[in-house]
């Protein structure tokens, strides 16, 4: 949606109202499904991007089984 949006030739309010209804609507179901499992999968990050009002903040790090384990 950003992409597409960079490329829109918006001069009026309405017209950039009017971008955004036409870009809002292409908005599938299946897309904010998609989004909802990848939330759950990524380990709430966006909860945590929240607590710290969006600044920085870590993630857990990932454990790599190794061959020495």
């Amino acid at each position: 949606m950003v992409t597409n949006m960079r490329f829109r030739d918006v001069t009026t309010k309405q017209g950039l109202k009017n971008a955004i209804k036409a870009e809002w609507a292409k908005i599938t179901p299946e897309m904010c499904q998609n989004m909802i499992e990848h939330y759950y999968k990524s380990g709430g990050t966006l909860d945590k991007c929240i607590a710290a009002k969006g600044d920085r903040f870590s993630k857990p790090k990932l454990s790599v089984a190794t061959d020495d384990e």
